[in-house]
């Protein structure tokens, strides 16, 4: 009886043992974890953009090159505020590359055949009769660019290049019929860049540099007869108040360029400049081409009315290729001078004939 008692004791005592072993344990209270302190993400600052503007309020230019221009950038980079200067407020037409460069204005375009020398390289689009239409003429200058790529280093260090585009040529714009070339001989002609003054003197007129902006007065004084400007001029500065004829002859196309002060270009962030460089490397030519287009139709459908007295005047296949003619020792010239100063100007013209050439048959 005794061992059948101790027994069970033994059974008990093993059976509490087992459920206390197999009892949850009491919970222990979590040690308290201290969290890392986060540094505050630092905002950047406000980046202040002075853009020259260049044409008149409410003008196509202005609102397609200025105004368009400065929406992408805002948009592209939130703290970046651009504030326009529209119709030479900053700084002349001839002075936006030297104004870009020091600052005077962080964001400008700067019309190539306005700064004469500048650009020697980005002249060949200015000879006369070599470049053809605007999408052809920016195709070859991007090629040009791929194969010699000093067409970049001319550049000056103070600014970063965004974009260039190719466009429309001059034509005489007269208060007097020019019909022919013989016309042409003898007349006193305004004109914006000296490739066209050049091309001008070859047919035996007298021609005088001029800014954009100031080629209305001399029109309406008689001072010259005519002036030799693209269509955009004409419609921008209303110079279609004083000219009533207008003769095609389609000499000396122009670059322009899309330029940010260096030092301003330095305050974005890389990711920032990445942004800006595809925004406006994507619609800066594409802005400036419709720009130089619509302005062309608008002056021609609105105010280059027969009705009005204004007529447009195309000279003869023979007179077009004496002009031909004539302008052609021109691009030799072009390219003998920018040998003297260390560049393969004859390559690159024979590569621009060549590459022409393929562009017009395709």
């Amino acid at each position: 009886m005794r061992k059948l008692l101790t027994l069970v004791v033994a059974i008990v005592v093993i059976v509490s043992l087992a459920i206390v072993g197999c009892a949850k344990p009491a919970p222990v209270a979590p040690t308290p974890v201290t969290p890392t302190p986060v540094a505050p993400v630092e905002k950047l600052p406000e980046i202040a953009i002075r853009m020259n503007g260049l044409w008149p309020p409410g003008t196509i230019w202005d609102e397609v090159a200025v105004n368009g221009p400065a929406h992408w950038i805002e948009k592209a980079v939130p703290r970046a505020k651009v504030t326009t200067y529209p119709g030479n407020a900053l700084c002349t037409y001839p002075d936006s590359y030297m104004a870009v460069q020091e600052g005077i204005c962080d964001f400008s375009l700067v019309y190539g055949p306005m700064t004469p020398g500048a650009f020697p390289l980005h002249e060949i689009v200015e000879q006369p009769g070599l470049f053809p239409t605007i999408p052809i003429s920016d195709v070859v200058l991007k090629e040009l660019y791929k194969k010699y790529p000093c067409f970049l280093d001319e550049i000056s260090p103070q600014v970063k290049l965004m974009a260039s585009g190719v466009l429309l040529p001059s034509d005489i714009h007269s208060t007097i019929p020019i019909r022919s070339l013989d016309d042409i001989q003898g007349k006193i002609l305004g004109t914006t860049d000296k490739r066209a003054a050049e091309a001008m003197k070859l047919l035996g007129a007298s021609a005088t540099l001029m800014n954009a902006a100031d080629l209305y007065t001399p029109l309406e004084r008689n001072v010259v007869d005519g002036v030799v400007t693209a269509w955009g001029v004409v419609e921008i500065w209303r110079l279609y108040e004083q000219v009533h004829y207008h003769t095609e002859v389609g000499v000396s196309r122009g670059a322009v360029y899309a330029f940010f002060n260096r030092s301003t270009w330095d305050k974005f962030t890389p990711e920032e400049q990445d942004k800006l460089e595809w925004i406006l490397g994507n619609r800066m030519q594409y802005a400036t081409n419709v720009a130089a287009t619509s302005s062309m139709i608008r002056v021609q459908d609105e105010f280059i009315l027969p009705e009005q007295g204004h007529e447009l005047i195309e000279l003869s296949k023979e007179d077009k290729a004496t002009m031909s003619e004539r302008f052609s020792p021109m691009w030799d010239e072009w390219a003998e001078q920018v040998e003297a100063i260390g560049y393969p100007g004859k390559d690159i013209l024979r590569d621009a004939v060549r590459l022409i050439a393929g562009y017009s048959s395709s």
